[in-house]
């Protein structure tokens, strides 16, 4: 059986260390710093509001999901292993207007607010 597709988020505000990319060196794969990937690729996010309808927390996701109970502690650990609090992750369900998240850019090491749908973009 197939997960419902969910949007994910983190509370984290620095950076979501389970949203690092892999890449592969001398035949090996590697996670990527912080540095690397804003350094390699650049660094974007989108955020919505915490009191957003239909914002579930990663236990409310997983049952959603139906993901088992296994498998929910394995990302967990992992996650934790790499530094990521599971207290901080999110999901939707249902669509987010555009209109409703703002745009984040990280510029010199700080995120940089770039409005949302409805205003300019202002770096």
């Amino acid at each position: 059986m197939e997960s419902p597709p969910l949007l994910w988020f983190s509370a984290r505000q620095t950076y979501e260390p389970t949203a690092l990319k892999l890449f592969v060196s001398g035949g090996k794969e590697k996670l990527m710093t912080f540095k690397e990937q804003s350094v390699r690729y650049g660094c974007a996010r989108f955020g919505i509001s915490s009191d957003t309808p239909g914002l579930m927390n990663w236990k409310a996701a997983c049952a959603y999901a139906g993901i088992p109970r296994d498998e929910c502690r394995a990302m967990e650990q992992y996650g934790r292993k790499l530094g990521a609090d599971p207290d901080q992750w999110f999901a939707m369900a249902d669509a987010v207007p555009v209109s409703a998240t703002h745009f984040e850019i990280l510029v010199d090491k700080q995120w940089v607010t770039y409005g949302s749908y409805q205003n300019e973009v202002h770096p």
